[in-house]
């Protein structure tokens, strides 16, 4: 039998998305399925949290999880002997136990651990509940980690020798988000990695298809919560898509679409609550004309200038060697012969920091700014001098990327969504 994969969201994780996964396994019998679970909405935050010390959110975290559990005509008590154990890693946490990351980790990584096990006992065919750190690992050691910053490092891969003992039934749940060091050490991938496991684990199958569910209808040519007249893409290619995700669209994970592409297997993101909708959004190797705008938040720019920059060695080194020390992750970085340029999304108290070990440089930051992208693989193609023009006293820089694939215009937050939609009304609508 052919194998798939379908990945549900936090979003999705209701009475109405369990039920729908049960319509899922139904409409496709004559697969095999392995279904890769999120969260419920929230938990992972609470989480946190709760390994940060806020234990009164764990009644919360109880409560969304027994809610759920009477929805879906669960025993109430499915889940105790899981939140004694988060509890016990709190406890070791708070004695002051040399592994914290370890046991920070463990916590974090619950959300999912509990999401499967509901539906594990839900559905009422018979299925394999597998723990994902025995298929899904890094190959990379702990101590060079640091488990619970959700940055991936290294390369993921998944055991197909172990996974494959499983495959004598029709229907396999796993974790998403969660993975093994190769010293057998739980590892969280970053923020929506949940997408990413689906992926690796299609690529590792050669499933004919992966279905991401959220709750949405698919990838539209700009978020609906910033303007109204968007419209859905229902055809897009892996690379285009990738830079979509990686300018920050928060419709899939940017690490999750390559593993599909390799092998060219589509992926479709559906929506749980329109799960009847013919219209939906199909990531293939097919290449069409699409324009697509993404907004990023509250960014700040830095500018640092100095003469000395021309015709000297290992200045960029210095410079970016003060960002790497701060743990700051550069989006946008652009040079000229006296002065660097670079956007990033960080703390307010790194900069001070970051000023100071720059002394020697003249550095001018920016703050209450957003990055507005325009992606398309024909940018070249579009004309925005017109509408740049408009905003040209309020827009700080505007960045081509290498790859041709997008423009970057770092405008005054409060004329953004003006900026955006005048956007879209001239070059979509």
């Amino acid at each position: 039998m052919d194998k798939i994969v379908l990945k549900f969201g936090g979003s999705s994780l209701t009475n109405i998305g369990f039920e729908l996964i049960k319509e899922k396994i139904n409409e496709y019998k004559e697969y095999k399925i392995i279904i890769v679970l999120s969260a419920i909405g929230n938990t992972t935050d609470k989480l946190i949290r709760f390994s940060n010390g806020n234990l009164k959110i764990l009644n919360e975290i109880k409560n969304d999880h027994i809610n759920l559990l009477r929805d879906l005509d669960l025993n109430i008590n499915l889940l105790n002997s899981d939140f004694e154990k988060i509890l016990e890693y709190r406890n070791s946490i708070k004695k002051n136990n040399m592994d914290i990351h370890y046991d920070k980790t463990l916590i974090i990584s619950y959300g999912e651990i509990f999401s499967t096990k509901i539906l594990h006992n839900y559905l009422d065919v018979d299925n394999y509940l597998i723990d994902a750190k025995t298929i899904l690992y890094i190959n990379k050691e702990s101590n060079i980690l640091n488990l619970e910053n959700f940055k991936m490092k290294g390369s993921f891969e998944c055991k197909l020798d172990e996974l494959n003992k499983y495959f004598d039934k029709n229907i396999i749940i796993t974790q998403g988000f969660i993975v093994n060091t190769i010293d057998n050490k739980p590892c969280l991938l970053t923020r929506g990695g949940s997408d990413t496991t689906a992926s690796i684990i299609t690529n590792s199958i050669d499933a004919k298809f992966l279905e991401i569910w959220t709750d949405v209808d698919g990838i539209f040519t700009c978020d609906p919560c910033i303007i109204k007249n968007v419209k859905l893409i229902k055809e897009i290619d892996y690379t285009l898509c990738e830079e979509i995700a990686a300018n920050k669209a928060k419709i899939l994970h940017p690490y999750c679409i390559k593993p599909c592409k390799l092998k060219n297997i589509p992926i479709y993101i559906k929506n749980t609550y329109n799960s009847d909708n013919k219209d939906f959004t199909t990531i293939n190797n097919t290449i069409n004309n699409i324009i697509v705008f993404t907004l990023q938040k509250n960014i700040k720019l830095i500018k640092i200038t100095s003469l000395d920059m021309w015709n000297n060695f290992g200045i960029l080194k210095d410079i970016f060697n003060v960002f790497n020390k701060y743990k700051i992750d550069i989006d946008i970085v652009s040079s000229s012969a006296y002065s660097v340029i670079v956007t990033f999304n960080n703390n307010e108290y790194n900069i001070d920091n970051i000023i100071r070990m720059l002394k020697n440089y003249k550095v001018e930051i920016i703050k209450e700014i957003d990055n507005i992208s325009i992606i398309s693989n024909r940018i070249y193609e579009i004309n925005i001098n017109y509408i740049i023009n408009i905003y040209k006293k309020n827009i700080h820089y505007i960045h081509y990327s290498a790859n041709q694939l997008s423009i970057s215009c770092i405008i005054d937050n409060k004329y953004s969504n003006c900026f955006i939609e005048l956007l879209n009304n001239n070059l979509i609508v």
